[in-house]
């Protein structure tokens, strides 16, 4: 059926996209190397981030917008820990 030829089709197709290690060939190696210097944070990141955490519920406490993105202030309370 047309179907069954589409399903058929879709599956090969998927088949070729996903690489040797799906259509039954040997598995990929994947290889993580370090990282060749350490990442470096500012002097003041810690104050900074502090402060606009701060910041941030001072305005909510006050009934005031966020200054800054949640995003952001979500990125720097996971630094933080």
């Amino acid at each position: 059926s047309v179907q069954r030829r589409a399903a058929h089709a879709f599956q090969r197709q998927m088949q070729q996209k996903a690489g040797p290690s799906a259509a039954g060939g040997a598995p990929r190696k994947l290889t993580i190397k370090p990282l060749r210097t350490a990442p470096k944070l500012p002097a003041n990141f810690e104050q900074a981030t502090w402060a606009k955490l701060l910041d941030a519920v001072r305005a909510v406490h006050g009934k005031r917008a966020v200054n800054h993105s949640l995003e952001e202030l979500y990125r720097g309370v996971e630094d933080m820990c």
